[in-house]
C-alpha cells in the first residue's frame, strides 16, 4: 500500500493519499448540504480518505429531476458548504464538488426536458426540446456560478460531470448531438460547449481552485468513442483547461 498511501498533488494542492471517493448519489440533501450529508462525509474523512468528490450538484433549475440533490444554483448552498468544510478541514481530507446537468436524459413534471437536439430521452422516451444559443450561454453561466459558490463555500475545486450520458456527453456524442450550428457536426464543434464551460470557470475562480473533468466513452452504438474522447482530452489538456481527468 506504499503507493496508495503516498501523497498526490493537483494544481499545487497536496492530497494526503490516493484514496479517492468518486461522486455517487446519497439522496441525503435536497437543497443545501444537510447535517446528514456532512456526517456521512465526516465518517469517511475520519477514516483517512484523502479526497472526496461530492455527488453531482444541480447547476440550474432545469437540471432538477425526481431525485434529492444539492442545489448549486442558489447562494443558499454557500453557508452549508462552509459548515461542511468546518467539520472536514481538521481531518485533512480535501473536498471537490461535482457539478451536473442531465440535459434531456431525465423527465420531471416541473419542466420540459431540454438537450442539444430535440430527441427522445434515452432513459424515458420523453421528447426533449433543443437548447437555443441563449439557453447554451445561460448554462455556461450557470456552471460558472456554481463553481464560484463552491469556492466561496471553501471547497477545493469542482469536477464537471461529462460522462454517463449527461449534458456534456450529449453535446459530445454524434448520436445525441444532431445540431447544424457551431455546437454540432465535427468533433471540434461538439466539444465547444465543454470547452466554453471549462474556460469560463477557469477565468472566474482563483488560481489555486481545482477544475477537473469526469469523462469516458459512450456505451452506445453510434456514440462517442474512446478514440474521440482521447482527442477531446488531449485538446483540453493542451489548452490547460483542466487539472485532472476522472475516467469512467
Amino acid at each position: 500500500l506504499k503507493r496508495v498511501l503516498s501523497p498526490l498533488t493537483i494544481r499545487g494542492l497536496e492530497i494526503k493519499n490516493r484514496v479517492v471517493r468518486t461522486a455517487h448519489a446519497t439522496a441525503f440533501a435536497d437543497g443545501p448540504v444537510s447535517d446528514q450529508l456532512i456526517a456521512y462525509h465526516l465518517e469517511r474523512a475520519e477514516g483517512g480518505v484523502g479526497l472526496s468528490i461530492l455527488e453531482g450538484a444541480w447547476v440550474h433549475e432545469s437540471s432538477r429531476n425526481y431525485a434529492r440533490n444539492i442545489h448549486c444554483w442558489s447562494d443558499e448552498v454557500i453557508p452549508s458548504y462552509q459548515k461542511l468544510m468546518k467539520a472536514i478541514n481538521p481531518t485533512g481530507m480535501k473536498v471537490i464538488q461535482q457539478i451536473w446537468h442531465g440535459g434531456g436524459i431525465y423527465a420531471d413534471w416541473r419542466q420540459v426536458p431540454k438537450g442539444p437536439s430535440a430527441l427522445p430521452g434515452i432513459l424515458t422516451g420523453v421528447p426533449s426540446r433543443e437548447f437555443t444559443k441563449a439557453d447554451i450561454q445561460e448554462l455556461i453561466e450557470s456552471f460558472t456560478a456554481a463553481a464560484i459558490r463552491c469556492e466561496k463555500g471553501g471547497l477545493h475545486g469542482v469536477e464537471i460531470a461529462g460522462s454517463h450520458g449527461y449534458l456534456v456527453m450529449q453535446f459530445l456524442s454524434p448520436w445525441s448531438n444532431q445540431r447544424t450550428d457551431e455546437y454540432g457536426g465535427s468533433l471540434e464543434n461538439r466539444t465547444r460547449f465543454l470547452r466554453e464551460v471549462l474556460a469560463s470557470i477557469r477565468a472566474a475562480v482563483g488560481d489555486d481552485f481545482i477544475v477537473g473533468l469526469r469523462l469516458g466513452p459512450e456505451a452506445l452504438e453510434g456514440g462517442v468513442t474512446t478514440e474521440q474522447i482521447i482527442d477531446v482530452l488531449n485538446g483540453l489538456k493542451q489548452d490547460d483547461l483542466m487539472d485532472y481527468i476522472n475516467m469512467s
